[in-house]
């Protein structure tokens, strides 16, 4: 029987912090491919213990910061008694990642599990769109955790129009208020948006509106605020990407969205972080995917805003 090589034995320089360390220390590689030209990695560990996808994936930036690699991809299978330990963020994500516009769906969603069968209950609708991507993830935790697995999706209140997005965004605003209150530190600025330039599309003037006023009567907009979450889907055979991040003025919210081709999304993509004060002018309209309110933005600027 061949003897397994420990993670952290295979990549002996990286020092772990501790909450790492107890969850890496027991996890074994099973399959390892390194591409030495173009220095990326992907590893495979068993553990016996659920390793959280989040700590995987700081693991692995860890690793590349320590080793010089330009990327890492780290993933983990467990026992099947390990199911019900998943992270509902994870699972979450796993909906995302086939699905771009999911979150919304699934904010404030209970989880239950059963023997292996986990039930979703939505607070509002979504069900058929969610519905089309659970046999890809059944696949996905399947493979994981070597065990069949089947996911039954309930609907909240059919809502539509405004009802619904006034669900979204009270479930919105909760999350809102989960966030941590923290200074925004803007970092170094590029070329392009210095003097007052434009992140994306054309520089404009103009008095932003409070989004806690916003509705799809107002049209065209500017909003001004801090970004809070970013899920961007890039969509590889298309060439393309769905950008999609949230922002708050701290009253209100509203999620940005647009489908955009990929030279169009590089300065998003590369200055729009979580943290980022940024001022947005564009439309407000109905996504088809999930009937919530976004903005579609036209032009994206630096803005400011109070510590």
């Amino acid at each position: 029987m061949r003897e397994q090589v420990r993670f952290l034995n295979m990549f002996a320089q990286y020092q772990p912090p501790a909450q790492l360390l107890k969850a890496l220390e027991q996890a074994a590689v099973v399959a390892a491919d390194i591409d030495p030209t173009t220095r990326q990695i992907c590893v495979a560990v068993h553990s016996e213990t659920y390793i959280p996808q989040r700590l995987l994936d700081q693991a692995a930036q860890e690793i590349c910061q320590c080793y010089g690699l330009r990327g890492m991809d780290l993933s983990a299978t467990h026992p099947a008694d390990q199911l019900h330990n998943i992270e509902p963020e994870e699972l979450m994500e796993l909906f995302i990642y086939h699905h771009s516009m999911a979150r919304g769906t699934l904010a404030g969603a209970q989880w239950d599990w059963e023997d292996n069968n986990l039930t979703i209950r939505l607070k509002a609708n979504g069900k058929a769109a969610l519905q089309e991507v659970v046999p890809k993830v059944c696949n996905v935790l399947q493979e994981r955790f070597s065990t069949k697995v089947t996911i039954q999706i309930e609907a909240g209140e059919h809502l539509e129009g405004r009802a619904l997005f006034d669900a979204m965004e009270k479930i919105r605003g909760s999350m809102i208020q989960d966030l941590p209150k923290t200074a925004y530190v803007p970092k170094k600025e590029s070329p392009n948006q210095q003097d007052g330039g434009a992140i994306y599309g054309k520089p404009f003037k103009g008095k932003a509106v409070p989004m806690e006023t916003i509705t799809l009567d107002l049209g065209s907009v500017i909003v001004e605020g801090r970004v809070f979450s970013v899920e961007h889907k890039e969509l590889k055979k298309r060439n393309a990407w769905v950008i999609n991040f949230d922002m708050t003025d701290d009253r209100g919210s509203v999620r940005i969205n647009r489908f955009m081709e990929n030279n169009e999304a590089k300065p998003i993509l590369e200055n729009i972080k979580v943290g980022s004060v940024i001022r947005v002018q564009g439309r407000l309209m109905i996504n088809q995917f999930d009937n919530e309110m976004v903005l579609r933005p036209n032009s994206i600027m630096p803005g400011t805003m109070e510590k």
